[in-house]
C-alpha cells in the first residue's frame, strides 16, 4: 500500500517506476534528477548508441491528455536547455543519437495499481 503525503511524493515514485520500467526493457540509467541553471531532466538513460532524455509526469488521476498537455513549450525548452549542459559536460555520449520521451505513471482506478505509458520522441529540442 502507498500512501503519499503530496504531490511531490508520488513525483519521486512515479520516477523510480519510470526508471525500473526503463531497465526492464534493456536501457542503463545514466542519471536521474540532472539539475542545472537551465532546467532538469528527470531521467538520463541509454541503450546501445541512443540516449534519452525523459520527462516523468504523475498522476493520480487517469488522464493521459492532460498529463501531456502539462508539458508546455517552456518546459520542453527548459528540458532541452539542460540536455545540452549534460551533452557539454558529458562528451563521452557525443556519438550518440538524443531522443526525448515521456513517461506517464498513472494510479488505475484499482487500489495501488498504476499504469505506465512510454511515449517515444514525444518532442524535439527547442531553445
Amino acid at each position: 500500500m502507498n500512501n503519499f503525503k503530496n504531490s511531490q511524493e508520488f513525483g519521486k515514485f512515479g520516477e523510480r517506476l519510470s526508471a525500473q520500467y526503463l531497465v526492464k526493457n534493456g536501457f542503463r540509467i545514466v542519471e536521474t534528477n540532472y539539475r542545472c541553471f537551465e532546467g532538469e531532466v528527470d531521467i538520463i538513460a541509454e541503450k546501445e548508441d541512443l540516449l534519452i532524455i525523459v520527462e516523468v509526469k504523475s498522476r493520480q488521476k487517469i488522464d493521459s491528455d492532460e498529463t501531456l498537455l502539462s508539458i508546455t513549450k517552456s518546459k520542453q525548452r527548459k528540458i532541452s536547455r539542460a540536455t545540452a549542459d549534460f551533452m557539454e559536460k558529458n562528451q563521452q555520449f557525443s556519438e550518440h543519437f538524443i531522443r526525448f520521451d515521456i513517461i506517464t505513471v498513472i494510479k488505475a482506478p484499482h487500489y495501488d495499481e498504476y499504469v505506465i505509458t512510454h511515449y517515444d520522441d514525444a518532442f524535439c529540442y527547442l531553445f
